[in-house]
């Protein structure tokens, strides 16, 4: 669909959502100005997906509501009402360090993600980027650095959503999850960097 229509480019994952971000990084949660209310605001990819709920996992938005927004220049006068959960993957179009800017530069599709879920507060020993979701750029560190992490509140055990899963949309289409345990040492790296390994900075 996207990619058809654009040359097989990835939308530039800082604005692959919103072409503005009235409220920084503060906009997963400001319905004021979610896309419903504000259409001018939207990126090229909209037109895609129009529906504001089809951006929200229903679990988010009952776990954010009770976590809160942990980036450090949070508004604490817009509400906690989550607008969306998903982010694209930083190495596709985006700001990572080696990202390809086009689908057939992807080596292995059904091994790079796309999209995926963002917990809204930080995991000690997951997340080093001193918040949870905030721009739609999901930025996995190049090991050994650490920066954003995959969601880890599904399916938690004993109910510790720091412990769970998040999922993930690939490349070439199929979903699958990962679990909080899997994303150490460099496994959710793994997920995301397009290029051979021995491409790796």
């Amino acid at each position: 669909m996207y990619l058809d229509d654009n040359k097989h480019r990835f939308p530039y994952t800082m604005e692959w959502l919103y072409s503005n971000m009235p409220s920084g990084y503060c906009m997963w949660h400001d319905e004021e100005n979610n896309l419903d209310n504000h259409p001018e605001n939207a990126s090229l990819f909209w037109p895609y997906l129009p529906s504001k709920d089809i951006h929200l996992c229903r679990t988010f938005k009952i776990v954010a509501k009770n976590k809160g927004c942990s980036n450090p220049n949070h508004d604490p006068s817009i509400p906690i009402k989550p607008q969306y959960s998903y982010s694209m993957n930083a190495f596709l179009g985006g700001d990572g360090q080696g990202m390809v800017s086009n689908e057939y530069e992807v080596r292995h599709p059904a091994y790079v993600f796309v999209f995926s879920e963002e917990n809204s507060w930080e995991v000690p020993g997951l997340t080093g980027s001193g918040c949870g979701i905030n721009d739609n750029n999901l930025r996995i560190g190049i090991p050994p650095d650490i920066v954003d992490c995959f969601a880890t509140y599904h399916n938690p055990p004993g109910r510790d959503i720091n412990k769970g899963s998040a999922n993930l949309v690939f490349v070439d289409g199929h979903v699958d999850s990962i679990k909080a345990e899997e994303q150490k040492d460099g496994g959710n790296f793994k997920l995301a960097w397009p290029r051979e390994k021995s491409d790796i900075p």
